[in-house]
């Protein structure tokens, strides 16, 4: 499995990152984990967004991490009337309510309502989805209402991702024994917000989770200019990344 970095950053991030957004590969099979503002243009550099065909959803009501799939789902119409039998159905999950937050973004952008490919959107509690062949396992995680975490495994490997979240027993459970655990890291230090992780934190999830690497992501600008990964190795001693917009890590 490979993952890419599609964006590492927040809404108030510099022009270096775009917002929350990852790639994960498995046999020619692709799935995006979040889509924040930013990230369709960073997918444009790595895959054709017709490949694209499933997207899972942390939270919907945050626009860094949800506010390109319009103009996602703009490129692909017009791509499917150029290309009709290329018209596949595009899988989108999010937790609860996400059904009717995608009808009503439909409805807010009239012309995606006639899409020329099949939309399917389904909602994510305690549930575990097959997709292709990657399995994607949900928990909710403590961030804003309906938030939630994943576990991804596919080809043997696994990834465990926290989307926005509070320290948490369910994100823990969710990242146990991971190939590599995927971390709101928004503060450094044990600089402490409501609904998000800090360095400190991050270190000591990936240490009770026993998983074997950690990438940080998701920066605030207090963040930038702090060292993370040292922060995070004082209680986490497997190999740590800080993440870069269009960075990949094999698995």
């Amino acid at each position: 499995m490979k993952l890419t970095v599609l964006g590492s950053g927040t809404g108030l991030s510099d022009a270096n990152r775009a917002c929350s957004g990852y790639l994960l590969e498995s046999q020619q099979n692709f799935i995006a984990l979040d889509f924040g503002t930013g990230a369709f243009k960073n997918l444009q550099k790595v895959l054709h967004p017709s490949k694209l065909n499933a997207m899972f959803f942390s939270h919907y009501n945050h626009l860094d991490h949800v506010g390109d799939l319009p103009g996602f789902l703009f490129n692909r119409k017009g791509f499917c009337e150029r290309n009709p039998n290329e018209a596949r159905q595009l899988n989108l999950f999010g937790p609860t309510g996400f059904e009717a937050f995608a009808r009503k973004m439909l409805e807010a952008f009239p012309f995606l309502l006639m899409t020329n490919f099949p939309v399917n959107a389904e909602e994510m509690h305690y549930s575990t989805k097959k997709v292709f062949n990657f399995t994607v396992k949900s928990k909710p995680v403590e961030h804003s209402e309906n938030s939630l975490g994943f576990r991804i495994e596919a080809n043997g490997k696994t990834i465990a991702y926290s989307g926005d979240t509070e320290y948490c027993d369910e994100i823990i459970d969710l990242g146990q024994n991971a190939d590599l655990l995927v971390l709101d890291c928004s503060y450094a230090g044990e600089e402490k917000h409501e609904g998000h992780l800090n360095a400190t934190e991050c270190g000591e999830i990936a240490k009770k989770a026993n998983a074997k690497r950690l990438l940080l992501t998701h920066f605030y600008p207090e963040a930038e200019n702090e060292d993370i990964a040292a922060q995070a190795a004082k209680a986490f001693k497997g190999q740590i990344f800080v993440a870069q917009d269009l960075m990949e890590i094999l698995l």
